[in-house]
């Protein structure tokens, strides 16, 4: 997980920029990560 702000919203343009296919998704929660979205991220 990273800062929204800081990082990811700056890094997922330019990994796409180099040719990197990125599902990016937002969500609420701090650090915990929700069960079904850890499913996602492996998945």
């Amino acid at each position: 997980m990273l800062s929204i702000d800081r990082f990811s919203r700056r890094i997922v343009p330019e990994l796409e920029r180099g040719g990197y296919d990125v599902y990016y998704r937002e969500f609420d929660g701090g650090h915990t990560i929700l069960p079904e979205i850890a499913s996602e991220a492996v998945g």
